[in-house]
């Protein structure tokens, strides 16, 4: 297997074990206050993206997120690769924090999250998350990869849905009932959205508004 696609699924499944395994922790630490718990969460999940984008830009595309690589210019057996090994990091990196936190490996979400609400806040998420990709295209990969882990940290924090806007992180979190978990059907909506998106992007980076004098 090549580097850039060994980038995606180890950099997916660290992104993932940081999410899960700090979303325990916050939970553990913060004696049921769930402000204190997704501050630990945000902020764990913001600088390990840091980190993880910034060393995977020397060794491949940095991905990590099945939608950033449907936006990208790959061929489509390459993104379908890609996507395959995001999943499938996410999926492990999840079993492997329930492992360190002592855990049963295999769980699936009663967390409800999907509402109108959430809905909206997954559309307009990954609609900001896609502009910021594609802008940050434009500059030097250390302010890229700060521009889109400080994005993610504050999308904690002004999004009812917490900033989700990866599908791959989304399958996983169906797969855990700790804090950071959704339920499948939930999950599924949230998805749903995410590739809405997706499609609303593209037509809005064809029209005018994207293009310039």
């Amino acid at each position: 297997m090549k580097k850039e696609t060994w980038v995606e699924l180890i950099g997916t499944l660290l992104l993932s074990l940081v999410v899960a395994g700090s979303g325990i922790m916050g939970q553990n630490l913060s004696s049921g206050n769930t402000a204190i718990a997704l501050l630990i969460n945000s902020l764990a999940t913001m600088m390990a993206l840091f980190v993880l984008i910034r060393m995977g830009q020397n060794l491949g595309d940095a991905h990590f997120n099945p939608v950033v690589t449907l936006h990208s210019k790959l061929s489509l057996q390459t993104k379908l690769h890609y996507i395959s090994l995001q999943i499938t990091g996410a999926v492990l990196g999840v079993f492997i924090a329930h492992s360190l936190f002592s855990l049963p490996i295999f769980q699936v979400s009663s967390t409800l999250r999907f509402n109108l609400g959430t809905a909206l806040s997954e559309l307009i998420s990954t609609l900001i998350l896609l502009f910021v990709v594609d802008q940050s295209s434009k500059l030097h990969p250390l302010e890229a990869s700060l521009s889109i882990a400080f994005l993610v940290g504050a999308g904690y924090f002004f999004t009812s849905s917490t900033f989700f806007v990866n599908p791959a992180m989304t399958i996983a979190r169906m797969l855990t009932r700790t804090f950071v978990g959704i339920t499948p059907l939930d999950g599924l909506g949230y998805i749903l959205m995410q590739g809405l998106a997706w499609s609303i992007y593209l037509v809005l980076k064809k029209s005018s508004l994207f293009k310039q004098e």
